[in-house]
């Protein structure tokens, strides 16, 4: 059954239905028809829409232990979340995480089912816009399925319950879990007809281009450790967007920071769900960045001057007043290929690209190239490089389960809440989020996630 969406800024509730999704029905004035009403659509949804975010605070670039009156004011879902509990979310609660995307998929499916037959545009306006819905969906579809389901493994990803996939346009569809590999199929085969349909260069950067585009399906092929084609996936990156940003021409007025809607760097805008969460820092990411690394300078502050807590905090939002970008940037993706040449043994050049970024973020005077000795340190070395200039943009919970597949890379974290010291061992199914309460409650077809 078709049916036609009615828009106005309460569309970007629309992936919405009282018996289906969340408890609203999409409400407005316009059925899209004309090309350009689907232009407005999808403007709304890219610039509105926060989506994932909580999953730092899982990570050992997170710790609230530096103040027991900070532990006092967590909610329950990132208290629980920090300490490691099976249950994070309240009974009967919904999820704004996994509302909004499934929201932003709902927009992008109407998208993808009329755009192409619309009324009063050129062949090339559908496709730029049919491309850029396809972005959106898969970024969704990519986020959902590596926060709500097992890290992917090509010997049981065929298996392994993913999250419903939908592809039409439809309030009324019956969720079921898909299996992580069809999930996985589904995002690249959006991506790849997307880079096809894009546009080199956007608008802004909360439009899609064929960067954004190939950065995506980088990432897909980073979470599948399918190392080869992430590579050929970030040389594709590259070749449309590989400007990098110098902190220096910041370090004496933090506020003069690009916005991020034009920042040379972020190659595909997205809004994280969380963006003035409370984020304090770990010793053990503070040691990692050092005391004269600018992104240490500019993006952190003492705590105890900002929320009037002990401890120091990120602080990158608050610049400004933005919210965090957890969309791909230049420097993520030099970095992905950085992990690429020195899983091959190529160390001198996975060194170089790291140093090329890190050259831009200290004063010149203070700045040292860094070098290793083998293809193995080289690596340690990326990750590493990949913690400092990711930190606070959920890139980290994602490496930590990838690299929980690796033996030699997984990694133990440890959080002290209340006087209590929480673990979470590589192969915990804690790093799988439970499926929403209300979506258990009014999907009975979903299989819950066992925690």
């Amino acid at each position: 059954m078709r049916i036609p969406v009615i828009f106005t800024i309460s569309i970007l509730a629309a992936f919405a239905s009282c018996k289906k999704y969340v408890d609203i029905v999409p409400k407005g004035k316009i059925i899209p028809q004309e090309t350009r009403d689907y232009r407005l659509l999808l403007n709304n949804t890219n610039k509105l829409l926060p989506g994932y975010g909580t999953q730092e605070v899982m990570t050992d670039n997170i710790d609230y232990s530096s103040d027991p009156g900070l532990e006092d004011i967590l909610g329950f879902t990132t208290a629980a979340i920090f300490s490691f509990q099976d249950k994070i979310y309240q009974d009967n609660s919904d999820v704004s995480e996994w509302n909004n995307m499934y929201s932003e998929i709902y927009v992008a499916n109407v998208v993808i089912n009329e755009v192409m037959s619309s009324t009063g545009g050129s062949q090339q306006e559908k496709n730029y816009l049919l491309g850029e819905a396809l972005t959106l969906r898969a970024h969704n579809y990519w986020a959902l399925v590596n926060i709500w389901a097992k890290a992917y493994d090509a010997a049981t990803a065929a298996a392994d319950p993913g999250v419903p996939l939908v592809l039409q346009a439809d309030l009324q569809a019956n969720l079921v879990r898909k299996p992580v590999a069809d999930v996985y199929a589904q995002i690249i085969k959006d991506l790849e007809q997307a880079a096809s349909l894009l546009p080199a260069t956007a608008a802004n950067n909360y439009i899609p281009s064929k960067a954004s585009a190939f950065a995506m399906l980088c990432r897909t092929r980073l979470m599948m450790r399918d190392y080869d084609n992430a590579e050929k996936m970030a040389d594709s990156t590259l070749k449309y967007r590989n400007a990098l940003f110098d902190l220096n021409t910041i370090a004496a007025n933090p506020r003069s920071l690009p916005l991020y809607i034009s920042h040379p760097e972020v190659i595909y805008l997205r809004q994280a769900g969380n963006a003035y969460a409370t984020m304090f820092l770990s010793q053990d990411l503070l040691n990692l960045l050092g005391t004269q690394d600018l992104r240490r300078v500019l993006f952190t502050a003492d705590g105890k001057t900002t929320l009037n807590y002990n401890g120091v905090t990120y602080y990158g939002e608050f610049i400004d007043f933005r919210t965090r970008n957890t969309g791909p940037t230049v420097p993520e993706i030099m970095l992905v290929k950085a992990e690429c040449l020195a899983r091959k043994n190529d160390k001198d050049g996975a060194v170089t690209l790291m140093n090329q970024i890190r050259q831009k973020r200290f004063k010149p005077l203070e700045y040292q190239a860094v070098a290793a000795s083998d293809a193995t340190q080289a690596l340690n070395m990326v990750l590493d490089e990949r913690r400092r200039e990711l930190f606070c943009t959920t890139a980290r919970f994602f490496d930590l389960k990838r690299l929980s597949k690796e033996p030699a890379l997984a990694k133990t974290v440890t959080h002290l809440y209340k006087n209590t010291t929480y673990t979470l061992p590589p192969d915990s199914k804690l790093y799988v989020f439970p499926i929403p309460p209300r979506v258990l409650e009014i999907g009975p077809g979903i299989v819950p996630n066992e925690r």
